[in-house]
């Protein structure tokens, strides 16, 4: 956002060994949501760098200028794979107008692409829920290309370009119309994740470099590739803003400015969960310096966060001297892991932006420290200011794989890391949130205290299943809630605003 636009520098190193990536890659899902590429250094050896750029710039162009395209570089292109976009006719299809934004593109250099339904009734005429979409990712030049030909890993090329997209998409989980929906009747825009960067990047034309994942294209391949992810979300909310580009419209009626909104939802899952941590304080800003007059003031403006399967344990919860992660690649500590996202990782890699109180409070507080503001877990304990509501399964099916194929040990030689031992890490992770008004970094510009949600669920990513939003409840106080009660209630300033599930409670969860 242009009120708090941060990113890192950009970093160099050679690709990690492809024997590692499948760990690395589980374990990276503990860094940034849900995806699938490794936290070793990984940029190719020819990638340009400017170690003297300011917070915020990265270095768009590469050294290797010639290096061919992605979809050149590999004809194993493929489009299956989980977090596809189902086809429907309630959201309508919105290409990103590339003359007005032309940095908001897909890996593959394609054009963003966002889906928009209006309002259903006149009185939510300006109320919006924004949903990022969550969907892997990569950090490495093999994982990227193996995400491409979707080899190896659950996702593949549609999460890496427009292509595919189809032209309308239904309305599910947070964006159903049924009549319980607190959102139902709202504005709806559901944004397509194409960067491969938990919608942080701000790097341009990458080159990486790979052993090609079929034998058609047998070699190390070097290609170029775009993470753009934080330019994506600028210009999907310049474009709701009337900011630039052709006005939005179905059916002949020009979407609502976004400036004028009355409240604003930013949600995301998994990676578009971190794409929330990242965002939501800018995006709060800045619609609260644009707001329209009521009187002599400023329009009231409730602006929230909603963020799914993105908090997960800290690595400092686990004995890691058995993980590949230490034995391999020298990270044996949250710290080592994190420095290396900061200055080697994906982080470096997209040029990533991140929220500016979190790189200014370190500068202040903890000079040399500000790889922290990597971690969307650190970001969700200490800098968002933004009121939330976090959810996260306690037996999150994705977190604890990346735990157990990692190898992580218990701490204090207790051996491997159990369902149970996990499911009391999320507990605890979420019981943290509801003390940062006292506990957290910027603990006197929280206003709100958190809400959380921690059913005993293994579903990863359920912001757009009905079933899971709706249908999911947990006893407390003599009531079964579910997340919309406890949004309900943490709207009203009544209770309850915390529900976890607790040890031997059968979780009510669908399949």
């Amino acid at each position: 956002m242009v009120a708090k636009r941060v990113g890192s520098h950009a970093g160099a190193g050679l690709a990690i060994a492809s024997a590692l990536a499948g760990i690395g890659a589980l374990a990276a899902l503990i860094v940034s949501g849900c995806t699938d590429a490794g936290l070793a250094p990984n940029v190719d050896a020819s990638v340009g760098t400017d170690a003297s750029a300011a917070d915020g710039q990265v270095a768009n162009v590469d050294a290797n200028v010639d290096a061919i395209s992605l979809d050149q570089a590999f004809s194993c292109r493929s489009a299956s794979g989980v977090g596809g976009i189902g086809k429907g006719t309630d959201l309508t299809r919105f290409v990103v107008d590339q003359s007005a934004f032309p940095k908001a593109r897909c890996n593959d250099g394609t054009p963003a692409v966002f889906y928009y339904r209006p309002a259903a009734t006149d009185v939510s005429r300006n109320k919006w829920v924004i949903q990022l979409n969550g969907g892997g990712g990569c950090r490495s030049g093999q994982a990227c290309a193996n995400r491409f030909c979707g080899f190896d890993t659950n996702f593949s090329a549609f999460q890496m370009s427009s292509k595919e997209t189809p032209t309308g998409t239904h309305g599910e989980g947070i964006l159903d119309r049924r009549s319980d929906n607190p959102w139902g009747d709202w504005n709806h825009v559901f944004v397509h994740f194409c960067t491969s960067d938990n919608w942080a990047g701000q790097a341009e034309g990458r080159v990486l470099s790979a052993v090609a994942p079929n034998a058609a294209d047998a070699g190390v391949v070097s290609y170029r590739i775009d993470f753009l992810g934080a330019y994506v979300v600028d210009a999907v909310v310049a474009t709701l803003r009337k900011a630039g580009g052709p006005a939005v419209s179905v059916a002949g009626v020009a979407a609502p400015d976004l400036d004028d909104a009355s409240h604003v939802v930013l949600a995301g899952a998994s990676a578009g969960g971190g794409g929330v941590a990242r965002h939501a304080d800018a995006l709060g800003a800045l619609l609260a310096q644009n707001r329209p007059t009521c009187g002599a003031s400023p329009c009231a403006l409730d602006f929230r966060a909603l963020i799914d399967s993105s908090l997960a344990p800290s690595y400092d919860s686990y004995d890691l001297s058995a993980s590949p992660l230490c034995t391999a690649m020298k990270l044996c500590s949250w710290e080592d892991i994190m420095r290396n996202e900061y200055t080697a990782g994906g982080f470096a890699t997209w040029g990533a932006r991140t929220d500016d109180s979190c790189l200014s409070w370190q500068k202040a507080n903890a000079p040399g420290f500000e790889w922290r503001c990597a971690d969307n877990d650190y970001l969700m304990a200490h800098h968002i200011t933004t009121p939330m509501l976090v959810r996260m399964g306690q037996r999150d099916e994705l977190h604890f794989r990346a735990v157990t194929e990692g190898n992580f040990q218990k701490k204090d030689g207790g051996g491997p890391v159990d369902e149970a031992t996990f499911a009391a890490l999320v507990r605890e992770s979420l019981g943290g949130l509801t003390s940062l008004k006292s506990m957290a970094n910027e603990r006197s510009a929280i206003a709100v205290t958190p809400a959380v949600f921690g059913p005993s669920c293994t579903k990863h990513e359920t912001l757009r299943n009905s079933e899971h939003v709706f249908d999911v409840r947990i006893p407390v106080d003599g009531k079964n809630v579910n997340m919309i009660d406890v949004w309900q209630a943490w709207l009203a300033g009544s209770t309850p605003t915390a529900a976890i599930a607790q040890p031997g409670v059968a979780g009510n969860c669908p399949k």
